[in-house]
């Protein structure tokens, strides 16, 4: 395997303390192995089947765009607001996002409060929120009794319901925050902190049935039924 990067990237400063930061990327892999689906005679069942077979292919290349407003909040801290754009290679398609758009701000009250404000001094507070495309899956069709069980981003047992990694998750929502305190202990300093991740609880979806796009099938859910009641006659007799 080898692959060849190429980047070009400029920043702008809109004001002493803005500035905006862009890049455009590419990558080139060679001989990588991906998946392909062939249609072949089986002997044993005297008819046509679909498999699916590793090969080392080119897959081509990626590339993308990196986007980043940045503002600075004087010297305790620094806000920014990104967007990325990718266009995966083939082989990166069941693991990328094509579209992120993420804010954060970074901001420590420093040593130097007084009076009452001295109660949050040297306090340090982070906060991210990501809203970025759900992954890509290839959908399985709901004739074939076998991919009933078929959980993304896995492959079909049989021929897929469309193009391969056409179907998509759902988008993937984060808000996360940490919060710092700094406490000098004679010749040290001690750093507490509480970490909250994904603080509103939002309901991230990493893996559905192929068949139908949800995190549940009916029709496995069947199957599983009938095989443990098939189990269960089995022990009795």
């Amino acid at each position: 395997e080898r692959a060849t990067l190429g980047e070009l990237g400029a920043r702008v400063s809109l004001a002493p303390a803005t500035t905006v930061d862009g890049t455009v990327w590419t990558r080139g892999s060679q001989r990588r192995a991906s998946v392909v689906f062939e249609n072949v005679f089986d002997p044993l069942r005297l008819q046509n089947v679909s498999l699916s077979r590793y090969r080392l292919t080119d897959p081509g290349s990626a590339s993308g765009l990196d986007l980043r407003l940045s503002h600075a909040l004087g010297r305790q801290g620094e806000a920014w607001l990104s967007y990325s754009y990718v266009d995966p290679a083939e082989h990166e398609q069941a693991s990328s996002r094509p579209h992120t758009l993420a804010a954060a701000i970074l901001y420590n009250t420093g040593p130097d409060l007084q009076g009452p404000a001295a109660a949050v001094r040297d306090v340090g507070v982070y906060g991210a929120f990501r809203i970025a495309s759900g992954t890509a899956y290839t959908a399985c069709p709901s004739s074939i009794p076998n991919d009933a069980g078929v959980i993304s981003p896995a492959f079909c047992n049989g021929a897929p319901a469309g193009a391969l990694f056409s179907a998509r998750l759902p988008t993937l929502k984060v808000l996360d925050l940490r919060v710092t305190k700094s406490i000098p202990l004679g010749g040290f300093t001690l750093t507490a902190f509480v970490d909250a991740r994904n603080l509103l609880n939002t309901r991230n979806v990493i893996h559905v049935f192929a068949q139908t796009g949800k995190v549940t099938n009916p029709l496995d859910r069947l199957f599983a039924r009938e095989t443990y009641l098939q189990s269960l006659a089995a022990e009795a007799t």
